[in-house]
Protein backbone atom coordinates (compact mmCIF):
# COMPACT_ATOMS: atom_id res chain seq x y z
CA UNK A 1 0.00 0.00 0.00
CA UNK A 2 2.93 2.33 1.18
CA UNK A 3 4.70 1.51 -1.81
CA UNK A 4 1.79 2.22 -4.02
CA UNK A 5 0.83 5.41 -2.21
CA UNK A 6 4.20 7.05 -2.88
CA UNK A 7 4.38 5.69 -6.87
CA UNK A 8 0.96 7.58 -7.53
CA UNK A 9 2.16 10.46 -5.71
CA UNK A 10 5.10 10.55 -7.88
CA UNK A 11 3.16 9.77 -10.58
CA UNK A 12 0.99 12.55 -10.56
CA UNK A 13 3.50 15.16 -9.90
CA UNK A 14 5.43 13.95 -13.06
CA UNK A 15 2.25 14.09 -15.32
CA UNK A 16 0.52 17.29 -13.89
CA UNK A 17 0.69 20.69 -15.58
CA UNK A 18 1.16 23.78 -13.91
CA UNK A 19 -2.55 24.09 -14.99
CA UNK A 20 -3.66 21.06 -13.82
CA UNK A 21 -4.40 19.53 -10.37
CA UNK A 22 -4.20 16.01 -9.51
CA UNK A 23 -5.22 14.36 -6.26
CA UNK A 24 -5.26 10.75 -5.01
CA UNK A 25 -8.44 9.92 -2.89
CA UNK A 26 -7.98 8.21 0.01
CA UNK A 27 -10.74 5.82 1.54
CA UNK A 28 -13.37 7.71 4.19
CA UNK A 29 -13.60 5.77 7.39
CA UNK A 30 -16.72 6.16 9.31
CA UNK A 31 -17.17 7.14 13.35
CA UNK A 32 -19.53 4.11 13.52
CA UNK A 33 -20.79 5.42 16.74
CA UNK A 34 -22.15 8.78 14.93
CA UNK A 35 -23.66 6.31 12.35
CA UNK A 36 -25.16 4.58 14.88
CA UNK A 37 -27.30 7.31 16.58
CA UNK A 38 -28.84 7.74 12.96
CA UNK A 39 -30.21 4.26 12.64
CA UNK A 40 -33.75 3.32 12.88
CA UNK A 41 -36.32 5.61 13.98
CA UNK A 42 -33.30 7.87 14.09
CA UNK A 43 -32.50 8.28 10.51
CA UNK A 44 -32.66 11.61 9.58
CA UNK A 45 -35.58 12.82 7.04
CA UNK A 46 -34.69 15.74 5.29
CA UNK A 47 -31.97 15.73 2.73
CA UNK A 48 -29.71 18.35 4.90
CA UNK A 49 -30.12 16.27 8.17
CA UNK A 50 -28.74 13.14 6.12
CA UNK A 51 -25.79 15.39 4.71
CA UNK A 52 -24.86 16.96 8.18
CA UNK A 53 -24.71 12.92 9.59
CA UNK A 54 -22.49 11.86 6.87
CA UNK A 55 -20.09 14.61 7.20
CA UNK A 56 -20.31 14.30 10.93
CA UNK A 57 -19.83 10.92 10.87
CA UNK A 58 -16.59 10.33 8.21
CA UNK A 59 -13.26 10.15 9.32
CA UNK A 60 -11.46 11.84 5.94
CA UNK A 61 -7.99 11.53 4.85
CA UNK A 62 -6.84 14.97 6.11
CA UNK A 63 -9.06 14.59 9.76
CA UNK A 64 -6.70 11.72 10.20
CA UNK A 65 -3.57 13.52 8.66
CA UNK A 66 -4.37 16.20 11.07
CA UNK A 67 -4.44 13.69 13.72
CA UNK A 68 -1.49 11.83 12.68
CA UNK A 69 0.61 14.69 12.45
CA UNK A 70 0.17 15.36 15.93
CA UNK A 71 2.20 12.41 17.05
CA UNK A 72 6.12 12.47 17.53
CA UNK A 73 6.81 9.86 15.03
CA UNK A 74 5.21 10.93 12.12
CA UNK A 75 6.82 15.08 12.61
CA UNK A 76 7.86 14.84 9.21
CA UNK A 77 4.40 14.85 7.77
CA UNK A 78 3.48 18.66 6.39
CA UNK A 79 0.24 20.24 6.03
CA UNK A 80 -0.80 22.97 3.79
CA UNK A 81 -1.20 26.20 5.78
CA UNK A 82 -1.98 29.56 5.04
CA UNK A 83 2.30 30.18 4.79
CA UNK A 84 2.19 26.79 2.98
CA UNK A 85 -0.68 26.12 0.72
CA UNK A 86 0.87 24.26 -2.13
CA UNK A 87 2.66 20.86 -0.98
CA UNK A 88 5.39 19.97 -3.24
CA UNK A 89 5.61 16.23 -4.92
CA UNK A 90 7.99 15.41 -2.31
CA UNK A 91 6.13 16.50 0.77
CA UNK A 92 2.99 14.83 -0.48
CA UNK A 93 5.03 11.55 -1.18
CA UNK A 94 6.29 12.15 2.32
CA UNK A 95 3.15 12.50 3.54
CA UNK A 96 1.48 9.09 1.69
CA UNK A 97 4.86 7.26 2.66
CA UNK A 98 4.17 8.13 6.42
CA UNK A 99 0.03 7.79 6.61
CA UNK A 100 1.06 4.32 4.65
CA UNK A 101 1.99 3.02 7.28
CA UNK A 102 0.70 1.62 10.19
CA UNK A 103 -1.81 4.45 11.97
CA UNK A 104 -0.29 4.71 15.71
CA UNK A 105 -2.59 4.43 18.68
CA UNK A 106 -4.70 7.59 18.92
CA UNK A 107 -7.78 8.53 21.57
CA UNK A 108 -10.78 8.13 19.55
CA UNK A 109 -12.28 11.45 21.36
CA UNK A 110 -9.36 13.37 19.28
CA UNK A 111 -10.95 12.03 16.28
CA UNK A 112 -14.32 13.10 17.60
CA UNK A 113 -15.96 10.13 18.36
CA UNK A 114 -18.01 10.19 22.04
CA UNK A 115 -16.60 8.33 24.69
CA UNK A 116 -16.86 4.56 24.51
CA UNK A 117 -18.94 3.17 26.68
CA UNK A 118 -18.42 0.27 29.04
CA UNK A 119 -20.16 -2.85 28.92
CA UNK A 120 -19.75 -5.04 31.81
CA UNK A 121 -18.42 -8.14 31.57
CA UNK A 122 -16.54 -7.04 28.60
CA UNK A 123 -13.14 -5.64 28.59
Amino acid sequence: MKNLLSALALLASATASAAELVEISAPIFPKVLVLYAGEGTNYPSTQPARETLVANSALTYSTLLNTCASQPQYAAIALQTPANPALSALQLSTNYQLYGDPVPEVDSQSLGNPPAARVEGRT
